[in-house]
C-alpha cells in the first residue's frame, strides 16, 4: 500500500513496533511494487482532483515530494530496522497482471489469476475527464462542499462510456516536470537498480509521452456524462446527485 510506505517514510518508528512481529520468523519476504516517481506524482495530482482540489498544483509543488518517493532510502530503513526482512521490490507496470506477479512473487500458481477481474480503487481518467473535474472543483471552490462523494457519482457515470470516450490516461504533468522529478531520484534510483538488477531505462521518462490534458472540453463529452450520470439518478443520494447536476449545469453554462 502507498500508504504504508509513506506513514513508514514519516514515521519510522512504526517499523519498530513492527519488528517484535516479523521476529515471530526466521525471515520474511517483503514483497513490493514501485512505480517511476513522476509517474507516482501524477497519479497523485489525479487522485487529489478526485478529492476537490485545484487543477494546477502552486509553482512549490517540485520541491514538495512524497516522502516515499525515494525507494533506495525506502529499502534501507526496511533493512535496519527489520533485519530479518527479505525485501522482493517489481517495477510498477499498468499493464501487466499484477495480481498475476503477486502470485509469481509468492511462488503460488499464477494461472490462479487467470480471468480474475479486479476491482479499481484509483481509477485512471482521460485528459478530458481530468479537465472536466477541475473545472467542477473551481465552481465549487469558496463553498463548504465536499467534493469526495460528488466525484464519486461523477466516476461511476465515466466508468460506463464507450472506451473511445474513456481514451488514454491522463498526464497533467509536463514533459520538463518529470524530468525534474526524475533528475532529483537520479542517484538514488540509480543505487536501486544496481542492487536490485533493474533496468535503469525502467526509471527514465519516455520523451514520447504525449501531453494528453486538452485546451476544453467538448460539447460531445458533456452530453455523454450527463446522459450516464442521470442513468444513476435512482441509485445515488437525491441530495448529492441534485448538487453533482447543479454543477455540471453552471460548468455547462461557463462554457
Amino acid at each position: 500500500s502507498e500508504m504504508f510506505s509513506m506513514n513508514f517514510a514519516r514515521s519510522p518508528e512504526m517499523l519498530d513496533e513492527m519488528r517484535p512481529v516479523f521476529e515471530l520468523f526466521d525471515a520474511v519476504n517483503v514483497l513490493c511494487w514501485v512505480r517511476r516517481q513522476d509517474q507516482y506524482m501524477t497519479s497523485i495530482r489525479v487522485q487529489t482532483v478526485k478529492h476537490g482540489g485545484k487543477a494546477i498544483p502552486s509553482k512549490d509543488t517540485l520541491k514538495r515530494f512524497p516522502p516515499d518517493a525515494n525507494y533506495f532510502r525506502i529499502t534501507q530503513m526496511i533493512a535496519e530496522k527489520i533485519p530479518n526482512a527479505h525485501l522482493v521490490p517489481h517495477i510498477y507496470d499498468r499493464s501487466q497482471n499484477l495480481l498475476a506477479q503477486f502470485l509469481t512473487a509468492a511462488d503460488l500458481d499464477s494461472s490462479l489469476a487467470d480471468g480474475v477481474t479486479l476491482a479499481s480503487v484509483n481509477s485512471s481518467v482521460s485528459g478530458e475527464m481530468y479537465l472536466y473535474q477541475t473545472r467542477l472543483n473551481a465552481l465549487a471552490a469558496g463553498s463548504d462542499e465536499r467534493m469526495d462523494p460528488l466525484h464519486a457519482i461523477l466516476l461511476k457515470a465515466w466508468a460506463t462510456l464507450a472506451p473511445a470516450v474513456q481514451w488514454s490516461p491522463a498526464i497533467p504533468m509536463t514533459i520538463a516536470e518529470r524530468r525534474i522529478i526524475v533528475e532529483h531520484f537520479r542517484e538514488s534510483n540509480a543505487k536501486l537498480c544496481r542492487k536490485y538488477g533493474f533496468d535503469p531505462s525502467l526509471l527514465t521518462p519516455d520523451a514520447a509521452t504525449l501531453e494528453v490534458i486538452p485546451d476544453s472540453v467538448s460539447d460531445q463529452f458533456r452530453s455523454q456524462l450527463t446522459e450516464a450520470l442521470f442513468s444513476l439518478r435512482h441509485d445515488t443520494s437525491a441530495a448529492e446527485f441534485e448538487k453533482l447536476i447543479a454543477l455540471v449545469e453552471a460548468e455547462r453554462r461557463s462554457g
